[in-house]
């Protein structure tokens, strides 16, 4: 049974999406763009560009990175906000910043939940564990498994005798150490979820959120 509900929603040019919501929103509004509005929002949202042709060549059955646009009276196409604008926002990420290749990144754009795409696109998640993913998942992972093997990952990294144990011993580390090592990484995480808990965080990003404005304004010679 074909959806019709993207075929209700309101057409808006890019203009008007800027002009009526907060920034963070804009990729979150149902409705649909015809292509060079569509190609505006993307570069207004992502800061990277894509020609009308590509565009239209991502959907093509060769390289079905994008699926294909709706079509509403006549023959005019038309995209679909959230749907189609984040998945090539994740997309040209990963082919202009992250520089995989097309395969590489339909091989990914196949499994990964859309509804995980902001991973991509703050650049938590890099190339190599973006690749990793589709194994993962046929393992029986998700992509939060991922995210939490990349913070264990990161806490184990300051743990200067950890990696000193493992550059020495390598495969050959016994396994009763590499738990005892890796309780360290535990208490870490049980530290990392009660400080989420305290204001500390959001104190953080104020104080660094303020200093960052006030940076801006000088190197714009306002202050």
């Amino acid at each position: 049974m074909v959806n019709i509900e993207p075929l209700s929603r309101t057409t808006k040019t890019c203009k008007q999406l800027v002009e009526q919501g907060l920034p963070c929103r804009i990729d979150e509004e149902k409705v649909l763009l015809e292509p060079a509005e569509f190609i505006k929002l993307v570069k207004h949202l992502y800061g990277t560009d894509i020609d009308r042709p590509t565009l239209q060549l991502y959907s093509t059955p060769r390289f079905q990175l994008l699926p294909p646009p709706v079509h509403r009276g006549g023959h005019v196409s038309y995209y679909l906000n959230p749907e189609h604008t984040q998945r090539l926002g994740a997309l040209l990420h990963m082919r202009d910043k992250l520089h995989m290749q097309l395969k590489d990144i339909r091989e990914v754009l196949d499994v990964f939940p859309a509804d995980y795409y902001h991973l991509i696109l703050s650049g938590v998640l890099a190339d190599d564990e973006l690749l990793d993913f589709p194994v993962l998942l046929k393992e029986g992972y998700n992509v939060k498994d991922v995210v939490f093997y990349k913070i264990t990952e990161m806490l184990a990294a300051v743990d200067k005798n950890y990696w000193e144990f493992i550059g020495k011993e390598g495969q050959q580390a016994p396994r009763d150490v590499e738990r005892v090592l890796h309780k360290r990484v535990s208490k870490d995480l049980k530290d990392l979820a009660g400080w989420l808990r305290t204001d500390c965080r959001m104190d953080i990003y104020e104080i660094l959120d303020n200093e960052r404005r006030e940076r801006s304004l000088v190197k714009e010679g306002k202050k």
